[in-house]
């Protein structure tokens, strides 16, 4: 009987790590080279515990879009202050929120927001400039992730000419246990300018976590407002590399009139991913190029969520070929993520499994050469040995 025929079949798996004494649920975040190798949705990724057998999970996107997104509330002790406005408002139970946004009547001014809550209380975010100005706008202020009942928001006019109408809070999508997620530094080098745009390679040492936006550094003083775009780089079907847009926004820098910035942007949206080469395009027009001289990936991972196993019980993200279940994912669930333990996952090692395909048998095979031989010898017995007429 022939051998049977071995084929090699490359995986990875990576362990993930629980802490003990927590409650029924555990939360990781998805390394930067698993955002960069595996499926977007995952499929061709499981996680399985030390026998072998699949733990399902859920996909959590911080950067998802979601319409439940932000909640109204409501503005209470609205007052003039001597330099400008405060108000405050109160965080509903069990929210986590982790951005502020204003509505403002008028059609042009500048504020300074400043955001106290905690216990004991602390500035949240500290002279944030905020307002409408030639045309720009800036009316949103990041907060750390927090679920303080109430929030006393200070607005130190600049320019007037706006007035607090109102506010809304957007809800945090990030685990609790997480904390802020830290930039990704990404290496500045200057390309050559293509007609009116100025260009930069951004690399990174390695593949990097799940960004959704873009901070770039400007040294240029002055005003500008230039368009900006952002791309990947990416091989093709070919194999053939090529650059793809992947986001777009502008670059604002408005000082007031005694030189101090007004109004400034130096964020750039882009599609969530994990990108470890990006090129940065900056109108140029017919001024000076600007001085960028760093850039920033604003991180927003990915998650799973998963029951958390017995105590010595080993998990681990494996990638064999076949695809996960998704049971976890088909119906409704009231886990707060932000409540899960924070789990770590581990670095990956490659494995070659051997897969066995179906064996050849010499009889089955020696079969077919024996029924062949016998009808060459029939044929050649009716044509060359049969008697004559």
């Amino acid at each position: 009987m022939i051998s049977a025929l071995l084929l090699a079949a490359v995986v990875w798996n990576a362990p993930v790590t629980v802490p003990g004494g927590g409650g029924p649920w555990a939360a990781a975040v998805l390394p930067g080279w698993l955002e960069a190798e595996a499926d977007s949705d995952l499929g061709d990724v499981r996680l399985v515990d030390g026998s072998g057998h699949e733990v399902p999970y859920r996909v959590l996107d911080a950067a998802q879009s979601d319409p439940n997104r932000w909640l109204t509330v409501a503005v209470t002790n609205l007052r003039r202050t001597a330099d400008g406005f405060a108000f405050r408002v109160e965080v509903p139970a069990g929210e986590v929120v982790d951005r502020l946004g204003l509505a403002m009547a008028g059609r042009e001014g500048v504020l300074t927001a400043t955001v106290i809550g905690g216990n004991p209380p602390g500035a949240l975010a500290d002279a944030v400039h905020v307002g409408r100005i030639q045309g720009a706008s800036r009316l949103e202020v990041a907060l750390p992730p927090t679920d303080v009942g109430r929030l006393e928001v200070r607005l130190t006019t600049l320019v007037p000419g706006l007035e607090p109408t109102g506010v809304r809070l957007g809800r945090c999508r990030l685990p609790r246990v997480a904390g802020l997620p830290r930039p990704i530094a990404y290496r500045l080098q200057p390309a050559p300018d293509d007609g009116p745009w100025s260009r930069w390679l951004l690399l990174a040492d390695g593949p990097p976590p799940r960004i959704e936006a873009l901070v770039v550094g400007v040294r240029s003083p002055g005003v500008f407002r230039r368009r900006t775009e952002v791309r990947a780089r990416s091989n093709g079907a070919t194999g053939s590399a090529s650059w793809q847009p992947i986001g777009s926004g502008e670059l604002i820098r408005i000082p007031l009139a005694d030189g101090r910035t007004g109004l400034e942007e130096l964020q750039i949206p882009v599609r969530p991913g994990s990108w470890p080469r990006l090129e940065l395009r900056v109108e140029r027009g017919t001024e000076a190029a600007l001085d960028v001289d760093h850039a920033l990936g604003r991180a927003a991972p990915r998650w799973i969520l998963f029951p958390a196993p017995r105590a010595g019980i080993g998990l681990a993200l494996v990638a064999d070929g076949n695809r996960r279940s998704r049971s976890l994912e088909r119906g409704g669930t009231t886990v707060d993520p932000r409540e899960a333990a924070l789990a770590e996952v581990g670095p990956r090692a490659r494995v070659s499994t051997p897969v066995e395909d179906e064996p050849i048998r010499v009889p089955w095979v020696a079969g077919l050469f024996v029924v062949a031989a016998g009808l060459l010898a029939w044929l050649a017995w009716r044509v060359l040995g049969s008697p004559r007429a």
